[in-house]
């Protein structure tokens, strides 16, 4: 197997024998001051859960491709994806409530589990830019913001229970969906004022 450091910068080959030794090669090849964004296993781009991914091809990966950015280019192209995550997520949502008031189908509850998944990934990577040393200049915007989607989590998760269809469209409506727009809102003036679109014509 052969591990290589963002376009070839380091290369080694290795043996390993598990998914927790393969890891451990992967952080001894990033510099102390690079992050990892992600890693590009024989082809395929893994964002998240690499440990399972690695546990299931173990013995099959041919090469690992090692993506690593500073803290800044990290946290702009972590904010760039949220951007367009939340400008797709919040039009679908809309739609969602209006089916979940409407008397949901098995669709609308692949939707909401959609839903649920973004929702988590958008925790997640509050939490992981809070533990950064350099966060973004409006970042307790974000933390607020963090704090009461946890508030409302909960209650998602019992109205979930519950199979309780008018309640989860309320939340998603009354709290979820506005805190998506200033989230939105704050990420699209961070990214304007501190951080750049690489993809802009």
């Amino acid at each position: 197997m052969k591990i290589i450091l963002n376009d070839n910068e380091t290369a080694v080959e290795v043996n390993p024998s598990s998914t927790e030794e393969i890891i451990k090669y992967i952080f001894q090849l990033k510099d102390e001051d690079k992050m990892i964004s992600h890693v590009t296993i024989d082809g395929q781009a893994v964002y998240t859960n690499l440990d399972e991914y690695l546990e299931d091809k173990v013995n099959q990966i041919e090469m690992i491709q090692v993506i690593t950015r500073s803290q800044k280019e990290f946290i702009n192209e972590t904010l760039v994806t949220a951007e367009e995550y939340l400008t797709n997520a919040i039009p679908e949502l809309t739609n969602l409530v209006e089916a979940f008031y409407q008397n949901a189908t098995q669709g609308d509850w692949d939707t909401f589990r959609d839903f649920t998944e973004g929702l988590k990934w958008l925790t997640d990577m509050i939490a992981n830019i809070d533990h950064l040393k350099n966060r973004p200049s409006n970042w307790e915007g974000y933390v607020e913001a963090y704090r009461t989607i946890e508030e409302h989590i909960q209650s998602l998760a019992e109205a979930m229970e519950n199979k309780d269809e008018t309640l989860i469209a309320d939340i998603i409506n009354y709290e979820i969906l506005p805190l998506y727009k200033s989230i939105k809102i704050l990420i699209t003036k961070t990214i304007d004022t501190e951080g750049c679109r690489l993809d802009v014509n």
